[in-house]
This record gives C-alpha cells, sequence and structure tokens, in this order.
C-alpha cells in the first residue's frame, strides 16, 4: 500500500491504515503545501532550489509526524519532485540539501 502524506490528513490516513493489515506501506510525499509536485503550479514563483528545499522539508515533516510513527515501513521515492519537474535542469543534486535528507 502507498499512503501519500499530506498534512492535514495524516490523522485519518494513520486510522485507516491502522484498519487494515497491510504487509507492507509505502509513506510518499507527493504534494507540498497543497499541490501535487507534478503540476507546473505547484512551482510557480519559485525558482529551483527553494521549490527542491520546500519538497524536502515536506518530506521530512512527513516522517516526524508522530501520527503516523508506526503507520509505515518505508519512506518512498524522495526524488518525486525531480521526476515531474518543469525547470530545464532536472538533476536533484542531494548534497545541495545535505542538512534536510
Amino acid at each position: 500500500m502507498e499512503a501519500g502524506y499530506i498534512n492535514a490528513t495524516a490523522k485519518a490516513t494513520a486510522e485507516i491504515l491502522s484498519e487494515y493489515p497491510f504487509d507492507y506501506v509505502l509513506l510518499s510525499t507527493h504534494c507540498v503545501d497543497g499541490m501535487d509536485c507534478y503540476v507546473p503550479e505547484s512551482k510557480r514563483g519559485r525558482d529551483k532550489e527553494t521549490a527542491y528545499k520546500r519538497y524536502l522539508e515536506t518530506v521530512y515533516e512527513s516522517v516526524s509526524d508522530s501520527v503516523l510513527a508506526d503507520a509505515y515501513d518505508c519512506v518512498g521515492h524522495i526524488g518525486y519532485i525531480a521526476k515531474c519537474n518543469h525547470y530545464e535542469d532536472n538533476s536533484f543534486p542531494y548534497e545541495m540539501f545535505f542538512p534536510i535528507v
């Protein structure tokens, strides 16, 4: 099972995940500030570094959320934002964000 992280729905997500005996739960961050990273508008007004940093802050928020602490087994595709990047260069230099990663 893959569960997408959204802060506002974390409690409901944890409740649903606790109701079913899934073999494995992947926690993924697709949305930042209420918008899926896949949508070009999600990066409007943000340069690549700012958008990527905010994405990683949201991933960190997901793994720090005590409501979901025991609800998942692994964090999924941390590079999601680069897969749906709308910048000229879609590389994701993790070393730029080492303190967050």
